[in-house]
């Protein structure tokens, strides 16, 4: 007997998952290509001379092209029902923020009388202070509720304290000071305040650890990134906001990014990538505020030693390689300072940091860094007695007397504290089989 031949057949559930599999996929491109395309259309607007237009009406058009897409980010989500497309607009909106008040910004720095940026394309005639007070209350009425659509929408359990951030960084952008130093007072002044925030609420958020959320966390730097670039690309290029744009960007990828990943590899590498540039950025910084070579070390090396103990509770599982890196260079700094160069200043900082290395061994029960701080105490004292070795020689009666009286005084301290010393010494030897 003959039967018809069957095909096997899937379950209309399953080609309808394969399919919605395929529409999602789909979606995403086309998605990613948009806001590509608008980025790419914003940047051309602004940097290129297309339209003949004024500055204010350029800042007008923008302004409403921002706002424009937080009006298509909420007819997605209310009329269409459709999250996605919603929240692509409203971020792209959030995102354009910061352009927006980078333009008051330059609107407000040539009306109060200083010079226009030297680029013709970013060159900005005194517009009145009516057509400025205007222009602000329209950024203002525009883009405030923008900012809380945006981040209600995209990182709803922490987006009051995300839209306050947002706001200090866009208020630190419309300041209209553009002296270096000023700039570097202001750009680390908000960096501190923007890591504190992102460390102290929004790290520990797990809903922030989505990529909705990741990408709020990131566009809450990004009024801090034009701050720092538009003095850096426009204005004066001193080596000390060039090490500060170094040194934030590292701290950035040593404390912020770090969290966005889950491979510890890809953290540890993030990390360390993350400290080289703080220290290319510190040694810019040092270059200019050593007053010559014998302060190298001492102004250089060693606060790069002490940044590194202080980063360290932050490195998670790396947080030891830390310790022992900063211990190190610390030490060896000091010793090698110590061998060049005279000085008292330098002694003094030599034992002080040694004692607390040690005081830290103990802390973190860490036997390498134990040693390495006794051997730089040790080598410390035995400079000292080296230098004033013509004292001794010349004054032998007075330095013998003194040495002494030293010596009966440890002895009745070491007779009168025998069994304190005999415990600590004991636990010392317990506990050092214990430390890393």
């Amino acid at each position: 007997m003959n039967y018809p031949e069957t095909h096997p057949t899937l379950p209309a559930d399953e080609d309808e998952s394969r399919a919605s599999i395929g529409a999602t996929s789909l979606t995403g491109l086309l998605r990613w290509l948009g806001v590509l395309t608008l980025l790419a259309a914003a940047g051309s607007y602004l940097v290129s001379s297309w339209m003949e237009a004024s500055p204010l009406m350029r800042f007008y058009v923008f302004l409403g092209f921002t706002a424009f897409l937080a009006a298509a980010g909420m007819f997605c989500g209310l009329r269409w029902r459709e999250d996605k497309g919603a929240r692509t607009f409203l971020a792209l909106a959030a995102l354009f923020v910061p352009v927006c008040a980078a333009q008051i910004a330059g609107f407000l720095y040539v009306q109060l009388g200083y010079a226009a940026a030297p680029h013709e394309i970013f060159t900005i005639a005194p517009v009145g202070e009516s057509a400025l007070l205007i222009a602000g209350m329209a950024f203002a009425l525009l883009t405030l509720p923008t900012i809380f659509l945006a981040f209600s929408a995209l990182a709803r359990p922490e987006a009051g304290r995300l839209a306050l951030s947002y706001l200090v960084g866009n208020l630190a952008l419309i300041q209209p000071i553009r002296d270096s130093g000023a700039v570097l007072g202001i750009a680390a002044a908000l960096l501190g305040f923007l890591l504190l925030m992102d460390q102290r609420f929004f790290a520990r958020s797990v809903r922030l650890k989505h990529l909705d959320g990741l990408a709020m966390r990131g566009a809450m730097f990004l009024p801090l990134l034009i701050l720092v670039g538009r003095n850096l690309l426009l204005f004066d290029r001193t080596p000390e906001l060039l090490g500060f744009s170094y040194g934030a960007a590292g701290a950035l990828l040593f404390l912020g990014f770090p969290g966005w990943l889950s491979g510890e590899g890809l953290r540890t590498m993030t990390r360390g990538c993350g400290f080289v540039l703080i220290a290319v950025g510190w040694a810019i910084l040092a270059g200019q505020w050593c007053p010559g070579a014998d302060s190298v070390i001492s102004v250089g090396l060693i606060p790069l030693a002490g940044v590194a103990m202080i980063l360290s509770p932050a490195a998670g599982r790396d947080a030891k390689v830390y310790r022992r890196l900063s211990a190190l260079t610390a030490v060896a700094g000091l010793l090698l300072h110590l061998l060049a160069f005279e000085g008292n200043g330098i002694v003094l900082l030599s034992l002080g940091i040694t004692a607390a290395i040690m005081a830290g061994a103990f802390w973190v029960c860490d036997r390498l860094l134990l040693v390495a701080g006794g051997i730089g105490f040790a080598v410390t004292l035995a400079h000292v007695f080296f230098s004033v070795r013509e004292f001794w020689a010349q004054n032998l009666w007075v330095s013998l007397g003194a040495l002494g009286v030293v010596i009966l005084i440890a002895s009745s301290l070491i007779e009168r504290n025998w069994h304190r010393l005999n415990q600590g010494a004991a636990a010392l030897r317990e506990g050092w089989n214990s430390w890393d």
